[in-house]
């Protein structure tokens, strides 16, 4: 998420496909070479810097698409939205696991790469922005919020809220065979862990837009 000042400026100066694009190829370049890797540092570099650097170009310019385009029910549309990574990570949970003992580690990266990219490739050939009619204000990095107290609760919570969840979400299976469970039992923790969020994200996203977001001290 580094990456968003940059990300920023390029979607403004260009359109938001260019970034997207260029995270499809991060994305594709990433999987593919850690694919062949035999050290942790190819690791680090494949799976850890190019699909890292890949989150930031496609989800920053994408997260405001649907909030243009939705006037009621705003947070039901991004909690649907937010929904498919948990889909995801449900089908990706079994089908990774059965690739790897069938075909290989190697082999489990290249699809990967194949069906991510093709959806990728595909959902930012379809998005539609109305940057031309909202006219967002777009800056890189904007210092006059690192000033308000409430963007600072705000960026606190988000913090502290995604330490614990992508420890959990990531390190699941792991600690799952540490306990002497088997690979289908961690694959299955892991599916159930993605299941409850692509259930979880709608259910709250409807009591947001039933009983706002926050609630101001003065009501």
């Amino acid at each position: 998420m580094l990456v968003a000042p940059i990300v920023t400026i390029i979607a403004r100066k260009s359109n938001p496909r260019v970034p997207m694009l260029i995270g499809v190829t991060l994305l594709a370049f990433g999987y593919i070479s850690a694919s062949f890797a035999r050290r942790i540092w190819q690791l680090y570099l494949s799976q850890g810097v190019l699909i890292g650097l890949r989150v930031g170009f496609t989800y920053i310019p994408s997260i405001a698409i649907i909030s243009q385009r939705f006037q009621k029910r705003r947070s039901l549309a991004n909690g649907i939205s937010a929904a498919g990574s948990g889909i995801g990570g449900l089908l990706f949970s079994f089908s990774t696991d059965l690739i790897i003992r069938n075909l290989s580690l190697a082999w489990a990266f290249r699809i990967t790469a194949f069906v991510s990219c093709s959806m990728l490739f595909v959902a930012t050939l379809l998005m539609k922005n109305r940057n031309e009619a909202v006219q967002p204000f777009q800056r890189g990095f904007d210092t006059n919020l690192l000033r308000r107290t409430d963007v600072m609760l705000l960026l606190a919570w988000t913090f502290i809220g995604m330490l614990g969840y992508i420890v959990l979400l990531y390190s699941l299976p792991d600690f799952a065979r540490s306990i002497d469970l088997s690979d289908d039992q961690a694959a299955a923790i892991n599916a159930f862990l993605n299941l409850d969020t692509a259930i979880g994200r709608p259910v709250i996203s409807i009591t947001s837009d039933r009983y706002g977001r926050f609630k101001s001290p003065a009501s």
